[in-house]
């Protein structure tokens, strides 16, 4: 099929020989087995890729010019909030689009199965590009969930950072976004102290808002110089206390603290105090970043132990003993997320040795969505229902030679939940449109017999499935 924005063109189109070979020396084999394998194959080429970026500018520059401002009267001050908002905007946009003019062609392959869709993706860039040069690539040993207790999880993320690059891949393409220039000056310092990382959620037996979402969430950093990563914590750490923002950051470390359990752990916590300013009393932080605050962390804020092995140091956001003696026996080899067998069948479906992992457990974040929205009204948005076992969400990345390729698999049964939830939302907005039609008949009735104290109106029967004690 040939699409195309000029309908003569399209006609008119007539298959030549070659194009199989330019397209593999465009995509190279493995983009275009890609292209071919899927029971969809979609390619874009530079002017198609040059089209949507244009249409996308357009779209946002539209958007913005109907987005209504707030100091209108002084929108021709240069100095105003307003304008520099503005410029900020479209400086950032700008940076973007040029940064994605190193995408030289796209590849978009979907596949359904039974068992779910798997939708594939190929870039190629320009190597000579900014985008092109940080994507170059490494030594790819695979990403993998060895020290990621084994357990119903919401999300479970893995990076392999000598394949994706290393560090300096990252700080190179955070050169080119916007805000990302303003990377601390120790992660470049102490870029190759981290070899891999991994990091999971699980839902904790407190609920969002008794413990936060990271209450038994943790973090592994894999290192040949765990002492020195950890030393390297601990000084970010201490470094972020001071007066921010009007509020004393009280950040505190703790060495070598024995838990009840037996096990010898740092300890760290981050505290702040607003404090008075010109006699006034202190300043109330926004109620929305004490929201947020309460449910990444729950009451007690940031806090959390450091512990490390030979290979690697063990990172928890809450001082719960059980969650750190959990993560040690992972670390000694105790059963881990890479044996879960529903993951090994969903990791099937990626490529064999993906530079970055993760997934999403639908069931368990759901759960977690329902307890902050029953915790903190969000105008009646409806959560669906899902059995905590349910199959999660895979994504698997690869980068190599500046091509990046992902796969994303969707199970069958969570499509199933979300074809359900919309079935429910229409149902519900249906019942509401009647109800408003029914409202609608009987006001009708009042004006057509104002001295009627009850008028009589025929009930609807038009529609079968609403409840007849619904009728006037």
């Amino acid at each position: 099929m040939v699409v195309s924005q000029n309908a003569d063109l399209a006609r008119s189109y007539v298959s030549k020989p070659g194009l199989v070979e330019r397209l593999k020396n465009r995509l190279g084999e493995p983009g275009f087995s890609l292209l071919c394998d899927g029971d969809i194959g979609l390619w874009a080429g530079p002017q198609s890729l040059a089209d949507i970026r244009n249409t996308g500018q357009q779209t946002a520059e539209a958007m913005e010019g109907l987005t209504p401002k707030p100091n209108e009267k002084n929108i021709s001050n240069p100095d105003s909030k307003v304008d520099t908002k503005s410029d900020q905007q479209k400086s950032s946009r700008d940076r973007v689009a040029k940064l994605m003019e190193g995408l030289t062609d796209g590849v978009t392959s979907i596949d359904v199965d039974p068992l779910g869709v798997l939708v594939r993706t190929y870039a190629v860039l320009d190597p000579a590009s900014e985008l092109g040069k940080s994507a170059r690539g490494g030594a790819h040993a695979g990403a993998n969930l060895n020290r990621l207790p084994r357990g119903p999880f919401v999300v479970a993320v893995s990076a392999d950072m000598a394949g994706l690059g290393g560090t300096q891949a990252f700080l190179d393409l955070a050169a080119q976004i916007p805000g990302g220039e303003q990377v601390p000056a120790w992660v470049e310092q102490n870029k190759n102290v981290a070899s891999a990382i991994q990091f999971a959620i699980y839902p904790s037996k407190l609920g969002v808002v008794g413990g936060g979402l990271l209450n038994e969430a943790m973090l592994w950093i894999a290192t040949a110089d765990s002492a020195k990563a950890k030393s390297v914590l601990e000084q970010w750490m201490l470094s972020l206390s001071g007066e921010v923002d009007g509020q004393k950051r009280d950040a505190t470390w703790e060495k070598d603290r024995v838990l009840k359990n037996g096990i010898s752990t740092d300890a760290y916590a981050i505290k702040d105090i607003p404090l008075p300013k010109n006699g006034q009393p202190a300043r109330k932080s926004n109620p929305m970043e004490r929201i947020v605050r309460s449910l990444m962390y729950g009451p007690k804020g940031p806090n959390g132990f450091v512990k490390t092995f030979p290979d690697g140091v063990f990172v928890t956001f809450s001082q719960r003993p059980d969650v750190i003696e959990k993560a040690a026996n992972c670390a000694t080899g105790t059963s881990s997320l890479e044996s879960d067998a529903v993951l090994t069948a969903l990791r099937g479906w990626m490529m064999p040795k993906p530079d970055a992992l993760a997934f999403v457990g639908v069931g368990s974040l759901l759960n977690v969505v329902r307890q902050a929205a029953n915790a903190f009204p969000m105008g009646g948005i409806e959560i669906p229902d899902a059995p905590p076992d349910l199959e999660p969400i895979a994504f698997a990345l690869s980068v190599d030679g500046s091509k990046i390729e992902t796969s994303t698999m969707i199970p069958t049964n969570v499509i199933g939940i979300v074809v359900a939830a919309y079935a429910d939302r229409k149902e519900v907005q249906q019942e509401e449109q009647n109800d408003q039609r029914d409202a609608a008949s009987t006001n009708d009735g009042y004006q057509e017999s104002p001295n009627v104290l009850a008028p009589k109106v025929a009930p609807d029967t038009s529609n079968p499935t609403t409840p007849a004690s619904k009728n006037p």
